[in-house]
């Protein structure tokens, strides 16, 4: 509420506006109110071209590693194993924010927040109640849907691999007798996408058993250097995921809340930080220091807004407790970041030295 602290926050303001693509929001309303609501509805409904999607990946995957010396036919599979990514990283990533926030907007039809509606509308009546009970299952089921592949940070093929339990989460059918050698390799590949079981039936199968305890997804483990991640990976992910869909919600709720909403955001903060101390999500110790600080920045930065919010300040102390907050969300993670750089150079080229050192002693006591 002051305009000095407010001048001293935007630039973090912005970015983040940026980040969740808030401008989606601040387009012109028209005579109908309700086709954001709609464009929305349809995104939700993207669930159902999920199946397609994995179909395609993994037909593009098995021909790729048929074709070994195809580079042509390589390159082309790759580009179709893109463009699934892309699809799923869109669908379930970027537009998950604005979806929810959108979902917010139509439930909080009594505030407005957006001051989108006109004197006659009548709340949860009409075409509101009709898109209400229309965003209400979709929406869940895109939840589900967003949450399976935040859970395997949107990799595909570890989707595909990923067990359920002690099962398969995708099931590869029966081979088929016969003539099978003899077949072309096209053909081959075809009818190997049709021996996975990728449907959309199996599909919310896997999302909604994901959810019951004791039988969460489990994705191959994959040895990639500091980046290794642990078991309890996933967790933390979904936890992040579950975290980004509720403050969609609560930066859509009236002014009369924001001191409720200041409270929540803080406890979603101390979450994930508890959430990736308790379970680190990366053997990397490292690492997974420099994620910690992050969040650590994150919990302070929400502490300092609540108590800004809380406290009544002066305007000299509002502006204090800007600057501080943006030492802590903004200074903080940069000087750590460019810490971690430099000691990360310094201990390459101590390696690299260590490296060369070795090469030359072997040289000297190799016989000749």
């Amino acid at each position: 509420k002051d305009d000095g602290a407010a001048e001293i926050v935007l630039p973090v303001a912005g970015v983040t506006k940026l980040m969740v693509l808030d401008f989606l929001g601040q387009i012109p309303t028209t005579a109908f109110p309700w086709w954001r609501t709609l464009v929305f509805i349809c995104v939700c409904l993207s669930v159902l071209l999920s199946p397609m999607v994995l179909r395609i990946y993994y037909d593009a995957d098995v021909k790729q590693e048929q074709d070994g010396n195809d580079h042509t036919n390589r390159n082309r599979q790759w580009w179709r194993k893109l463009r699934c990514y892309v699809f799923s990283f869109v669908f379930y990533s970027l537009l998950v924010i604005p979806t929810f926030r959108e979902f917010a907007v139509a439930l909080s039809c009594n505030t407005d927040p957006d001051h989108r509606y006109s004197g006659d509308h009548v709340c949860f009546g009409g075409a509101h109640l009709v898109m209400v009970v229309l965003f209400c299952p979709l929406g869940l089921i895109y939840l589900v849907c967003a949450l399976l592949f935040e859970t395997v940070n949107f990799n595909l093929c570890s989707l595909l691999e990923a067990k359920i339990g002690s099962k398969a989460a995708f099931p590869r059918k029966k081979g088929v007798k016969g003539d099978e050698v003899n077949r072309s390799k096209s053909y081959q590949a075809a009818d190997m996408v049709k021996r996975r079981n990728i449907t959309l039936r199996r599909l919310f199968y896997v999302m909604f058993r994901q959810l019951i305890p004791g039988q969460h997804l489990e994705p191959p483990q994959e040895n990639t250097g500091i980046f290794t991640e642990t078991k309890k990976a996933g967790l933390s992910r979904q936890v992040r995921f579950v975290s980004k869909v509720l403050l969609a919600a609560l930066s859509k709720m009236g002014p009369e809340v924001d001191e409720p909403v200041m409270w929540a955001m803080a406890g979603i903060a101390l979450l994930n930080l508890l959430v990736n101390l308790v379970f680190p999500p990366l053997i990397d110790r490292r690492l997974m220091g420099f994620i910690l600080f992050i969040q650590a920045c994150a919990f302070g930065g929400t502490v300092i807004a609540v108590s800004a919010m809380v406290v009544p300040l002066a305007n000299s102390s509002a502006n204090v407790h800007a600057v501080v907050y943006m030492l802590v969300i903004v200074a903080a993670p940069c000087l750590c970041i460019s810490g971690a750089s430099c000691l990360y150079a310094v201990r390459s080229r101590h390696e690299l030295k260590q490296l060369k050192r070795v090469h030359v002693e072997e040289a000297i006591n190799t016989p000749r």
